[in-house]
């Protein structure tokens, strides 16, 4: 058998640590090295994954300062043994298939990566079997290059690291982004550079908890952040790949900010936290890669937004008269 990696950065999660690790350790594919960063937990977390390295030889605990998630991340795949590589958020779990059916979909397809689903719940929720197929996991397709990277200008496409099994060699000169929270969304882009295939299956076999005191759901600054990410790709690609590409994600991005996030807010619909200041980093970024009449587009498309950063006093932001 060949070894999986399993890296799972661990930071004050005290309450969720057990019962992620244990939905670990019963894989079904038990050939596993799992690799437990502390990054400077503050709480009990860092006991927990010692009390679970005594139990199981395949579990190495790593305590280092708090540098993020991100650099949690890269420290498990500097020291990584395994020919595959995967990711688990400490506060989630996962289902007792997951590595088997991913494994399975990837060597199947001879694939760089394998992609499944997964189910969001609300802490405190019971969460019922997903699996389609208990005798085998649900194929959807292969993906090859040209389509992995269409699937960033699809709105329903997820950024997600810990939903996917990676070939080891794939990883080798990909490094998280040290530093940001939305880690997931360039990291997802610069793999596009050295992949040949994707498999995807159907079966929701990842659980991500949703719980108010997340990295995702607790800092204010979450939306400036997205647009931090968003931008490092749009230069990303406008580097790595064509201009016809490049100008679709461009456009992309502009109407994925605006529609799904801006306006939303504005309508009380999004709890995305959008302020003035998310607002002026908007309108740097339309500046430098939107559509050059500015102000036009916005009044047509996006009224609400226009009239809001016209009164707010950005005008040279968007040049508007």
């Amino acid at each position: 058998m060949d070894k999986i990696s399993v890296i799972i950065p661990v930071y004050n999660v005290e309450s969720y640590l057990s019962q992620c690790i244990h939905s670990v350790v019963n894989q079904s594919y038990a050939d596993l090295e799992i690799i437990l960063i502390n990054d400077g937990s503050t709480d009990r977390s860092g006991e927990i994954c010692d009390e679970w390295g005594k139990k199981d030889s395949r579990i190495r605990v790593i305590h280092k300062e708090n540098g993020g998630l991100s650099d949690a991340r890269n420290t498990g795949l500097d020291i990584a043994q395994g020919k595959y590589i995967g990711f688990v958020d400490s506060d989630d779990f996962i289902h007792p298939k997951m590595y088997e059916y991913l494994l399975c979909a990837l060597e199947d397809n001879k694939a760089d990566m394998a992609s499944c689903s997964y189910t969001s719940y609300i802490d405190g929720e019971m969460v019922e079997d997903t699996v389609l197929n208990q005798n085998g996991y649900t194929f959807v397709k292969v993906e090859n290059r040209e389509q992995y990277l269409n699937n960033f200008t699809d709105y329903n496409f997820m950024h997600y690291v810990w939903r996917s099994l990676y070939k080891r060699n794939f990883l080798d000169n990909i490094r998280f982004q040290k530093g940001k929270r939305l880690e997931d969304v360039m990291f997802c882009a610069e793999m596009s550079r050295y992949l040949s295939k994707r498999a995807v299956i159907a079966d929701k076999l990842y659980y991500y908890r949703m719980r108010q005191n997340s990295i995702m759901h607790s800092n204010p600054s979450i939306f400036l952040e997205h647009i931090e990410a968003m931008e490092h790709n749009i230069e990303f690609f406008s580097r790595h790949e064509g201009k016809d590409f490049s100008q679709k994600y461009n456009e992309y991005v502009m109407s994925y900010i605006l529609t799904t996030r801006m306006e939303r807010k504005l309508n009380g619909i999004s709890s995305e936290y959008v302020n003035i200041e998310s607002m002026k980093a908007f309108a740097k970024l339309y500046d430098k890669y939107g559509s050059r009449n500015k102000s036009h587009w916005l009044a047509r498309h996006v009224p609400m937004v226009y009239n809001l950063l016209k009164e707010q006093n950005v005008r040279k932001y968007l040049k508007v008269n």
